[in-house]
């Protein structure tokens, strides 16, 4: 009787079992993280990885892209199916799975790229078969499917590179074969496929890094070879070589190139070894090593270094965390997501970039909660 009821029970499970295959998922769905931080002068824009936008910040040219112009210290939901996304110096650029590119916020030069120089507080559509984005303060640069360079904006020290400083409102193409670009205040830096560099814009401190200091209108070779990722700050510039050498030259009254002097150089010069990854902002930068250490270097005036201690600039950089998984700053705030996918900010925060609920500013790491 008891080996008859033994069987009848498993029966009955192997039956209920079978019944709710179809029907239940058991395994573990991927936990969702964040895979890419964008910014501005004084907002962000965070993407997790299930594609879903958030942005937080000052919103007074409608960056935010939340159909209104309402600040906000906590991240709020703007749109979902993103691939990418950057911020200019008051405006917002997000890059859609499908290739298509919005934008919203200020436009006075053109840099929406939507043939006005109307502010939108709602993302506008601009463009399609787009591969990848930068933005400056007020120029914006295009990388599309077939590696072309397009851009649009802000062009006074010729920072577009078509050879004019005259400012547009509609994307403009500018030289092909290309595998990155980065835009800062007021230059550009671009990547060729065949690891070439090139530069244009503005050269007051040689952040070209072409050896003068003459602004360029069109996009000059440098003599740097084998780089693997640019970056380009407020006036200075930073590339990772392939040998995870970190070069750096422009502006440094702040000690942003991390050389142990103050004194500017308009030619790349070698930094550190063993860095992954490297991030310029406004008058700082970010490097983050192959051990997950994070070190920082330049102004401290708004606690950009996060050491937590002090206020001073610093011309070399010093080990502020460990653990990190990737970097981002832009300008005076910063972003890093450590291994355990915890998100942590720090820097300035008058309009709530930071995404903590506040707006004080932060000399020291401070969770994120997403």
């Amino acid at each position: 009787m008891k080996t008859h009821n033994y069987y009848l029970f498993f029966l009955l499970l192997s039956l209920l079992s079978f019944g709710c295959s179809e029907e239940y998922d058991f395994g573990e769905s991927e936990p969702i993280t964040v895979i890419e931080i964008g910014s501005g002068i004084s907002h962000s824009l965070i993407l997790k990885s299930d594609g879903t936008l958030w942005a937080c910040g000052n919103n007074d040219d409608g960056q935010l892209g939340t159909n209104d112009n309402d600040p906000s210290s906590l991240q709020k939901l703007i749109t979902s199916n993103v691939k990418s996304v950057t911020g200019g110096y008051s405006y917002s650029l997000v890059l859609k799975n499908d290739g298509k590119l919005f934008a919203c916020g200020n436009n006075s030069f053109g840099q929406l790229g939507n043939e006005t120089e109307n502010t939108s507080n709602t993302l506008l559509e601009i463009d399609a078969d787009v591969k990848s984005i930068a933005a400056g303060y007020g120029h914006t640069l295009v990388l599309k499917n077939d590696n072309t360079l397009w851009a649009c904006g802000l062009n006074e020290t010729g920072q577009l590179g078509n050879g004019t400083t005259t400012n547009t409102n509609l994307l403009v193409e500018i030289t092909k074969d290309v595998r990155s670009i980065s835009a800062g205040n007021s230059h550009t830096l671009v990547l060729k496929i065949d690891g070439t560099l090139w530069a244009c814009g503005y050269n007051f401190y040689g952040q070209l890094g072409y050896g003068t200091n003459l602004d360029e209108k069109s996009l000059v070779k440098l003599n740097i070879d084998n780089v693997k990722s640019i970056s380009a700050g407020g006036h200075h510039s930073l590339a990772l070589k392939e040998d995870g050498t970190l070069w750096a030259c422009g502006r440094n009254n702040n000690g942003q190139l991390g050389d142990k002097t103050f004194v500017d150089s308009n030619e790349f010069k070698q930094i550190e070894t063993d860095v992954i990854a490297m991030q310029a902002g406004l008058n700082h930068s970010l490097i983050l090593k192959a051990n997950g250490d994070l070190y920082s270097f330049g102004i401290n005036d708004l606690g950009q270094l996060g050491d937590g201690i002090t206020k001073t600039n610093s011309n070399e950089p010093m080990k502020i965390s460990k653990n990190i998984k990737f970097i981002h700053t832009r300008n005076n705030h910063n972003f890093v997501l450590k291994n355990d996918n915890t998100l942590w900010s720090w820097g300035h925060n008058l309009y709530g970039q930071l995404g903590i609920n506040s707006v004080i500013n932060q000399n020291s790491m401070t969770r994120v909660v997403y």
